[in-house]
C-alpha cells in the first residue's frame, strides 16, 4: 500500500525497510557465482509520487482534503476505462481543485524532501512517478493539463513542473543517490503517434539536463 514519507514519518520504518531489501540475497540457498557484481546487494529504489487527481474518497474525505489537479475537474474530469470505470469514477474519486501557480514550489519541495528522507535512511535511490495518470503525468498530458500559465499549454511549459522536481531531487541529495524518472508513452485520451513522438521528445529532453540515472 500507498505510504508517505515527509518531516513527520517514521525514519526507523522506512531504514528497517530499506535493510530488507539490501539482505534480500542472502539466503544461504542462494547460488553463489564468482562474479562480485552477482554478490552485491541489491539496490533499494524507492518510487516517490503524487497522485493528483486520483485520489479516491476513502483517502480524501477522512481528512477534508479535495483532490488537486493541473486543472479543474469542471474542465476535465478524471475518466477511467469503459462504462464500469466512469461509475466507479464518479463513486469513489471526488471533483479535484486546480492547484494554483503559487502552491506549485511546495509540491516541488515535498519530492525534495521525501528524496532527501529517504537517502537518511539508507536508500540508495529514488524513482520519480510521472506515468499512469499521477499528478506529474497529469500535468505533462495535453488531455489533463489545460493550463494558461508557464505550466501549460507547450510542451516545454508542461513539462516545466516535472524538471523542477528533478532538479529539486538533485539538488537535495548527494552525486551518488540514484535519481529515476518512470513515464509512460501513451495515455489513454491522447495516445497516437503525435503522443510517442512528444514522448521520445521528452526523453531527450530528461537526458539532456544530465541529472538522472535512468529513465
Amino acid at each position: 500500500r500507498n505510504v508517505v514519507l515527509d518531516e513527520t514519518s517514521d525514519l526507523n520504518a522506512f531504514r528497517q525497510w530499506a535493510d530488507v531489501i539490501h539482505n534480500n540475497n542472502s539466503n544461504s540457498n542462494t547460488i553463489s557465482n564468482s562474479d562480485d557484481d552477482n554478490n552485491k546487494p541489491p539496490l533499494a529504489i524507492l518510487q516517490i509520487s503524487h497522485p493528483g487527481r486520483q485520489s479516491p474518497i476513502s483517502c480524501t474525505n477522512p481528512l477534508n482534503i479535495t483532490p488537486v489537479a493541473p486543472t479543474s475537474a469542471l474542465q476535465t474530469r478524471l475518466a477511467l476505462p469503459g462504462i464500469l470505470g466512469a461509475i466507479c469514477a464518479y463513486l469513489f474519486i471526488a471533483p479535484a481543485r486546480a492547484l494554483s501557480t503559487e502552491e506549485l514550489p511546495a509540491i516541488v519541495n515535498q519530492y525534495a524532501t521525501a528524496a532527501r528522507l529517504a537517502q537518511q535512511s539508507g536508500w540508495d535511490g529514488i524513482e520519480i512517478h510521472a506515468a499512469h495518470g499521477y499528478l506529474l503525468s497529469q500535468f505533462l498530458s495535453p488531455a489533463s493539463n489545460r493550463r494558461t500559465d508557464e505550466y501549460g499549454g507547450t510542451r516545454d511549459n508542461r513539462r516545466r513542473l516535472l524538471r523542477q522536481v528533478v532538479m529539486a531531487v538533485r539538488e537535495a541529495t548527494s552525486p551518488d543517490f540514484v535519481v529515476g524518472v518512470k513515464i509512460n508513452t501513451k495515455d489513454r485520451s491522447t495516445e497516437g503517434i503525435e503522443r510517442e513522438d512528444e514522448c521520445l521528445e521528452l526523453i531527450r529532453n530528461l537526458s539532456d539536463m544530465k541529472q538522472l540515472d535512468f529513465i
